[in-house]
């Protein structure tokens, strides 16, 4: 109430009175701005067997209020409504709300908007399948397949994988094998669980022989001694057995000594009459008699063997009678002569040899035996030959620069039969020339002149 008084000179007054009402005429505003996003997260307990795939019932919270004069909508006093509701029935993924506030005067603001995001953070649920005995196929193991397990989401169909996979290879090494399962849906959200495939051998034994086989063993005897029915039993490791019944008949032995392997042995000639040639008798074996004679052989070992072939026969026999033989051949002859198969690599027996101006080239050979190193060579050669040109067939060339030797010279490897001669080229070629290296043998056998070409490098 508001009282306004007017006074005259003459101290005369009157009053009046009027009324002020102040009220709260202001909407109250949220404390999120108008297109904020708010978010709804769902999770083992959020109800989801009635909802359609892909959705979820989302109790979210309201977003907050506050009147102007300072009354949050926490006190009650300012009311917040949205629609959708909360407790409504949203898809996966971003969602328009729109909310109004009003004050307790009645004061409101109404279609603000905002996202809703409701997030999948639920878990699928996965079975557990049953532990898998499988039996072995081989003595390694098996290949087992088994169905994989269902899974069921709040979002769909989740995608289901096992290691190891269905038709795997499981051994019966590492048996048992755990299987680990995997459910993951489109929010990306897994659960495993896990089972156990042993494999095992369930496979009993089996003979070699068919069950009823007659097995026949030679004696000592001159008459059949018995005739037995045996039969068999077999049992692996992992406790399968299986059986077989056989008759063995006892004979008689009747079955020639095994004498061991023979080879023609060839030789040259060291005297007008031939050669002395020693060797070992072959051995001899009986399975049913141990007591074989050894074996002798005609001519024996020890005997001048003449020039050409002599047949050597070896005999041996057994106490009741048994006897076998094997024949080689001794042959003796001149001396053979060198054999020459061209030099051995890296050299390239028709193209060109790439070198150096400096290098020492070892070049190695086999005469097929050993035939002396002072006397070998004949005294003018090794020679270089100059060619008038090179020819042009680079491509077919071999760059045997890299290989080189410390000093010159010829020696011999009694264990491979290879000469090496050590050839160097400092002094006697030019760079940018093609030469011929030629080689002679003193052996009337091997006097044939041996050649390889030789192209000298720009520079080296």
């Amino acid at each position: 109430m508001v009282t306004c008084t007017a006074t005259d000179i003459a101290g005369n007054n009157v009053q009046t009175t009027f009324k002020v009402t102040v009220m709260d005429q202001t909407p109250p505003r949220f404390d999120l701005a108008a297109g904020s996003t708010i978010t709804f997260e769902t999770t083992a307990s959020t109800p989801c067997c009635d909802d359609p795939v892909g959705s979820v019932t989302a109790a979210y919270t309201l977003p907050t209020a506050m009147d102007y004069i300072g009354t949050e909508s926490s006190t009650g006093l300012v009311t917040v409504s949205c629609t959708p509701a909360p407790g409504t029935v949203f898809a996966f993924g971003s969602n328009a709300i729109v909310c109004s506030a009003k004050d307790a005067l009645g004061n409101k603001v109404e279609n603000v908007g905002f996202t809703l995001d409701v997030l999948d953070k639920t878990k699928p649920v996965l079975t557990t399948p049953a532990d898998i005995t499988a039996p072995a196929i081989s003595t390694l193991g098996a290949n087992v397949d088994f169905s994989l397990p269902t899974a069921t989401d709040n979002n769909g169909a989740p995608s289901v994988s096992c290691t190891p996979a269905p038709k795997s290879f499981f051994t019966i090494a590492d048996s048992p094998t755990m299987v680990t399962c995997t459910a993951t849906d489109i929010a990306g959200n897994n659960v495993q669980t896990t089972f156990k495939v042993t494999v095992m051998d369930q496979t009993p034994p089996h003979f070699d022989l068919a069950a009823g086989s007659t097995i026949t063993f030679e004696t000592s005897t001159s008459t059949p001694c018995c005739i037995t029915i045996v039969t068999y039993t077999a049992t692996d490791a992992y406790g399968n057995s299986g059986t077989a019944v056989q008759t063995v008949t006892v004979n008689k032995d009747e079955t020639p000594p095994v004498i061991g392997s023979v080879s023609d042995i060839t030789r040259d000639a060291t005297l007008p009459q031939g050669v002395v040639v020693t060797f070992t008798p072959p051995g001899a074996s009986n399975a049913v008699d141990p007591g074989v004679t050894t074996t002798a052989c005609q001519p024996p070992s020890g005997t001048t063997f003449p020039l050409g072939t002599t047949v050597v026969t070896c005999s041996a026999s057994d106490k009741f009678g048994n006897s076998a033989s094997k024949t080689f051949n001794v042959i003796v002859v001149f001396r053979s002569g060198c054999t020459w198969n061209g030099f051995f690599s890296p050299i390239n027996n028709i193209d060109d040899n790439v070198v150096t101006t400096t290098q020492t080239l070892p070049l190695k050979w086999s005469l097929g035996g050993y035939y002396g190193v002072a006397t070998l060579i004949d005294p003018a050669y090794p020679k270089l030959v100059t060619l008038s040109s090179c020819d042009t067939i680079i491509a077919k060339d071999t760059d045997v620069s890299g290989y080189t030797a410390s000093s010159e010279g010829l020696t011999y490897d009694a264990s491979t039969t290879q000469y090496q001669l050590n050839f160097k080229f400092s002094g006697k070629v030019t760079s940018k020339k093609c030469y011929r290296l030629e080689l002679k043998f003193n052996d009337n056998a091997c006097s044939i002149v041996r050649t390889l070409k030789i192209r000298v490098k720009w520079r080296g």
